[in-house]
């Protein structure tokens, strides 16, 4: 295959806002927050939000989901305890859940920590950053293809205080089927 063939190949990617309006292509590039139309049909969208250490999300019937990256803050509490992230997923009616990924270490009582879970990250072991800064990235696989009733679920594997606090960004591809 020859450059001019891939060239060929690249379809545009149109930004689109709220309401589904155009608002340029791939020669008048855009920078917007909120929704993007893909290609094929599939959008781009974001979830964020603040709450509890176990947060999960269930794709809608008719849908395809993507995610192509987690973002989270995790505030823990003063409960002595480390706690492990873990991205998962589960099928209505399977009795186990697939585990997409699990955090290279764990984070202490009383601590403020940062993690990227997405499609190519490195996987890290320890946290890097500052004391006050300190993140970490672990892979998703990148095939990750949910179907209506899955459910995406981030939690704390070892369940060491209902009150912890977390902040995540779910960011993830949808199409409808």
């Amino acid at each position: 295959m020859s450059y001019g063939d891939l060239r060929e190949c690249v379809k545009p990617v149109w930004f689109v806002n709220a309401a589904g309006e155009v608002l340029g292509d791939d020669s008048q590039p855009v920078i917007v927050q909120g929704t993007m139309l893909v290609d094929d049909g599939w959008t781009v969208e974001a979830i964020a939000g603040s709450g509890t250490a176990n947060r999960s999300w269930e794709v809608p019937e008719g849908r395809l989901w993507q995610p192509l990256f987690l973002a989270v803050k995790l505030v823990t509490d003063a409960t002595a305890g480390n706690r492990e992230l873990q991205v998962q997923v589960e099928r209505s009616g399977m009795a186990f859940a697939a585990i997409l990924a699990r955090a290279g270490t764990v984070q202490a009582a009383s601590t403020t920590r940062y993690y990227l879970f997405g499609a190519g990250t490195p996987d890290l072991t320890t946290m890097r950053g500052t004391a006050s800064a300190n993140w970490l990235s672990t892979p998703l696989p990148v095939t990750t293809i949910l179907q209506g009733g899955d459910r995406l679920r981030l939690l704390d594997v070892a369940n060491v205080s209902a009150n912890d606090a977390m902040d995540v960004w779910l960011q993830y591809a949808w199409k409808e089927v």
